[in-house]
C-alpha cells in the first residue's frame, strides 16, 4: 500500500470508530481530549479517538494526536501523530508520524515528520522526512528522507535518500541514495550510488566514491580522488585449455568469493601451461602486466576493476627435430589474432554494469571503428536502443534505462564506411531528437550508458532513415512464438528454431544488417545467428530478434530440467 493512502485510511478509521465504537469493543472509550486540557494518562485498554490537548502518558490506544503526548508507554499505541503534533518519548508503537517525535525507543511504522533521536531500541520501518540522530535501526530511508547522523551504533538497512554523516552501518546505499560523509570506522556494506567523502569502509562499491581517504573494495564502480586504500576487483577471462594453473603470488587479496588487487601496489602472478605450449599474451584491461621470467609476470598500475587475459600458442619445433625433406612445419600460433572490432581498452566480452569499461577507452574505440558493423562487446537487450524518423530533418532516439547509469553518450554519423562515428551529445534522459538531418538518408548511432568515467552498456548499431526519400525503415518485427519451454534432459525439447519476420512500410528498406538475435541470459539459453535457441541452464530468459533500427520482438524462454 502506498504511504499516501495510509493516513487517509487512518483518518477514515477515526471517523468510523468515533461513531461506532462501543464499550464491548474495548475496555473503555474515552472522549476526545480537547485543546488546552491536560490529562495525566490514557489507561491500558482504553481507547481515545483524538487528542488536541496534553496527555502525560498513553498506556492504551490513541487514534489521532493533534496536540502533545509526553510519553507513549510500553503497550501504548498512537495511530497517527499529525502535523504540528508532538510525542516526547515513544516506548510503545506509533504507526505514522507527520509531526515531531523527540525520542523513539520502540517502533515507528513510517515517518513523514521529524524524529529528533531514534534511540538504541528504536525501529523506524519507513522514513520519508527527517531523522536527526539514529542510534537504533532505520529499515528504509526513502527518496526524500534525510538522516542527519547515523551514529556509531546506528544501523540503516537501505538508503534511497540522503545521509549526511554516517558513523555506524549502512547495509545498502541504493537507487538514488547519497551519503555525504562516511566517517572513520563507519561501514557501508554495498554502495550502488554515491558516497561523496569516505573515511571509513565500503565493502562492495558498485557506484561512485567522489573522494576516498578510507578503504574501498571497488567491485564495479569508480573512485575518483583517492588518498586512502582502494582494492580493485580482478576477474579472470575464460582461459585456454592449455593453461594448467594461475598462482596469484603477491599483491592480490580475497574478499568473500572475489579477488582484489591493492591499487598502487606491485604484484606477481605465475602461470603454468602444458608442455609444448607457451604464453603468447598476458594482459589486463586496466593494469600493466610485464613478463619477469618464464611463466612469471609483474602486475602494476591497476586503476579500476579489471580482467586478466591469457593467450597461448604452440611452441615452434626446434631446428633439426624434423628429418630433412619430411614432416609439416608447425604454425607459430593457432590462436586467431584479436578482432579489429575489439578495443584494447575494453573487455573482450559484452560490456555490462558488472563488467564495466573505461569511458575514454570505449569512446576512442567507437570513434575509430572501421565500418558500420556491430562490435562484439555491444548488446541489444540492456539498452534496447531504437531510432524512428520524426521528419525529413529529424530522428528520434529512445532507449531503456540501465541500472546505475547517470548519463548516456550518443555517437553517430551518416551510414557508410567512410563516415566514422562522431561524439554528438551526452544526455541524462532516455529520449533525444537529432535535428538538422538530410531527408531520405540513413544515419547510424551507438549509445553508451555511463556512470562517471565508466561505461555500463553499449548499444548495438542503429541504422535509421529520415523521411522524404526513397528508402524507409522496418515498422514491426514478429515471431512464430511468444513463449517456449525447453528441457535440459530431453534432446528433442532442448532446442527451438525461432523464425522472425520484418514488416516494412511502402518504402524499400536497405539492409545494413541482417536479422539479429540475442539472449539476455546465456546461462539459461543461447541463440545462434539463425534463431536456433538452445537450453543451457534452469531458469527464465528472453530471446530478442531485432531489426537494424531497433524494432524488436521477443520470446520468453523457460528452461526446466
Amino acid at each position: 500500500m502506498k504511504r499516501e493512502k495510509k493516513l487517509l485510511l487512518i483518518m477514515m478509521a477515526v471517523i468510523m470508530v468515533s461513531g461506532l465504537l462501543t464499550g464491548n469493543v474495548c475496555a473503555a472509550t474515552v472522549s476526545p481530549n480537547p485543546e488546552g486540557k491536560e490529562i495525566p494518562a490514557l489507561a491500558a485498554g482504553d481507547y481515545m479517538p483524538s487528542n488536541a490537548g496534553i496527555i502525560t502518558a498513553v498506556y492504551g490506544k490513541l487514534e489521532v494526536n493533534y496536540g502533545e503526548v509526553k510519553w507513549v508507554k510500553e503497550g501504548g499505541e498512537v495511530t497517527a501523530n499529525l502535523k504540528d503534533a508532538l510525542i516526547g518519548i515513544n516506548s510503545g508503537y506509533v504507526y505514522g508520524n507527520q509531526g515531531e517525535i523527540d525520542e523513539n525507543n520502540s517502533e515507528l511504522d513510517f515517518n513523514e515528520g521529524v524524529v529528533n533521536e531514534n534511540r538504541e531500541k528504536g525501529i523506524i520501518n519507513e522514513n520519508y522526512k527527517t531523522v536527526k540522530e539514529n542510534w537504533g535501526v532505520v529499515k528504509t530511508n526513502f527518496y526524500n528522507g534525510i538522516i542527519n547522523q547515523n551514529t556509531s551504533i546506528g544501523t540503516l538497512q537501505k538508503n534511497i535518500g540522503q545521509v549526511t554523516y554516517n558513523d555506524g552501518t549502512i547495509n545498502e546505499n541504493a537507487q538514488s541514495g547519497r551519503v555525504t560523509y562516511n566517517r572513520t570506522g563507519a561501514k557501508i556494506w554495498v554502495n550502488n550510488q554515491v558516497v561523496y567523502n569516505n573515511y571509513g569502509y565500503i565493502y562492495k562499491n558498485n557506484g561512485s566514491v567522489t573522494t576516498n581517504t578510507g578503504t574501498v573494495y571497488n567491485y564495479s564502480g569508480t573512485v575518483h580522488t583517492n588518498t586512502g586504500t582502494v582494492y580493485q576487483r580482478v576477474q579472470v577471462a575464460s582461459l585456454p585449455t592449455e593453461v594448467k594453473n594461475i598462482d596469484f603470488v603477491s599483491g592480490f587479496y580475497n574478499y568473500g568469493s572475489d579477488r582484489y588487487f591493492k591499487q598502487n601496489d606491485t604484484g606477481k602472478i605465475k602461470i603454468t601451461v602444458e608442455d609444448g605450449y607457451s604464453i603468447s599474451k598476458c594482459y589486463m584491461t586496466y593494469g600493466t602486466v610485464n613478463k619477469s621470467s618464464d611463466g612469471e609476470y609483474t602486475v602494476s598500475n591497476v586503476t579500476a576493476p579489471t580482467t586478466l587475459y591469457v593467450e597461448t600458442e604452440k611452441k615452434a619445433q626446434e631446428s633439426g627435430s624434423t628429418p630433412s625433406g619430411g614432416g609439416e612445419e608447425t604454425a607459430a600460433s593457432e590462436t586467431p589474432a584479436p578482432s579489429s572490432k575489439t578495443p584494447a581498452s575494453t573487455p573482450g566480452t559484452v560490456i555490462t554494469p558488472e563488467t564495466s569499461a573505461s569511458l575514454s577507452g570505449v569512446e576512442n574505440t567507437i570513434l575509430s571503428l572501421p565500418d558500420d558493423e556491430d562490435p562484439s562487446w555491444t548488446s541489444f537487450s540492456l539498452l534496447q536502443a531504437k531510432g524512428v524518423p520524426k521528419s525529413k530533418t529529424a530522428i528520434t532516439l529512445t532507449w531503456k534505462k540501465v541500472k546505475g547509469a547517470t548519463g548516456y553518450v550518443i555517437y553517430g554519423n551518416k551510414c557508410g564506411r567512410k563516415n566514422r562515428y562522431e561524439k554528438i551529445t551526452t544526455v541524462t534522459g532516455r529520449k533525444w531528437i537529432h535535428t538538422k538531418r538530410k531527408g531520405g538518408t540513413y544515419y547510424k548511432y551507438i549509445i553508451t550508458a555511463i556512470n562517471g568515467d565508466r561505461v555500463l552498456a553499449v548499444s548495438k548499431t542503429i541504422h535509421v532513415a529520415t523521411k522524404g526519400g526513397k528508402v524507409g525503415n522496418t515498422k514491426k518485427v514478429t515471431l512464430n512464438k511468444s513463449k517456449v519451454t525447453l528441457r535440459l534432459n530431453k534432446a528433442k525439447k532442448k532446442t527451438f528454431k525461432a523464425a522472425a519476420k520484418y514488416i516494412n512500410g511502402a518504402l524499400k528498406v536497405e539492409n545494413h544488417r541482417k536479422v539479429a538475435w540475442e539472449s539476455d541470459n546465456i546461462a539459461v539459453a543461447k541463440v545462434n545467428r539463425k534463431g536456433k535457441i538452445t537450453a543451457v541452464g534452469k531458469g527464465v530468459c528472453y530471446v530478442y530478434a531485432y531489426a537494424q533500427n531497433g524494432e524488436k520482438a521477443r520470446i520468453k524462454v523457460t528452461v526446466k530440467p
